[in-house]
């Protein structure tokens, strides 16, 4: 059986690093985010196809990896800003981030800036605490 997935979200990012989260078809904002240090930035932002991740630069050459969707959205808690998941930079260079991608199986991100500068970073999320227990009771079972 195939899930149906749901195409009604819409993410938007203003130029002082503020990015929304829209439910399209009850038009209403479900969540916000703040890129550190994004002043006046034109970096575009890229999501995942599951749309379970994004990713936005910022003004001093950082690209930040965020959560689109986290466990507590399901208890109905939202407490303003989301925080990134993490922080990628390159070493010795600030310049603002022209644009900024993200690969669908969520391994590696890619950022443009400068002069024509491509950096690319291997970035790998940790399982869920529940994932691992799993691979471990499979392991205790081999034995």
């Amino acid at each position: 059986a195939q899930e149906e997935t749901s195409t009604h979200y819409l993410l938007t990012k203003s130029m002082d690093g503020r990015v929304f989260l829209w439910d399209v078809a009850e038009a209403k904002r479900i969540h916000s985010y703040r890129i550190p240090q994004s002043n006046c930035n034109h970096c575009q932002l890229d999501v995942t196809v599951d749309g379970k991740y994004f990713v936005a630069g910022n003004s001093s050459g950082a690209v930040y990896v965020f959560e689109t969707f986290e466990a507590s959205d399901d208890e109905g808690k939202s407490a303003g800003d989301r925080k990134p998941l993490c922080r990628l930079e390159p070493y010795k260079m600030a310049t603002a981030v022209h644009s900024c991608a993200i690969s669908d199986d969520h391994q590696n991100v890619i950022s443009t800036m400068g002069d024509g500068f491509l950096f690319r970073y291997k970035y790998y999320k940790a399982p869920p605490a529940e994932d691992k227990d799993k691979d471990e009771d499979k392991d205790e079972d081999k034995e």
